[in-house]
């Protein structure tokens, strides 16, 4: 970006660098939709959740740019207990900006 045309563009991506990232949109900190052409998936061809889960932890790094800003990956299939039930999720993160756990799971039908 420095090297782009312009003592005034120069000056823009001094001020941003100073400034830093404003979060005052969520689409600033979580990305939608979320784009998976990285995973070499047929569009329109049904894919079983196992699979795409596999294959989004194999290609982790480009997930985690798919999804925004902060996240981290914690684990996949972490058991959640709500009342007397048990439930595994297929794919938990924490974002450090919003100081919050994600949860992630994924479904292939309604």
């Amino acid at each position: 970006m420095l090297l782009s045309n312009g003592k005034n563009n120069k000056q823009k991506v001094l001020e941003l660098s100073k400034k830093g990232i404003e979060l005052n949109q969520p689409e600033t900190v979580l990305k939608t939709p979320f784009v998976f052409e990285f995973l070499g998936i047929k569009e329109n061809k049904p894919i079983l959740e196992k699979k795409l889960e596999y294959k989004l932890i194999r290609h982790l790094e480009d997930f985690l740019l798919e999804l925004g800003r902060g996240f981290m990956f914690i684990g996949s299939q972490q058991r959640i207990s709500i009342g007397k039930n048990n439930y595994y999720v297929d794919m938990v993160f924490y974002n450090k900006i919003l100081k919050a756990y994600v949860l992630i799971d994924l479904k292939s039908e309604k």
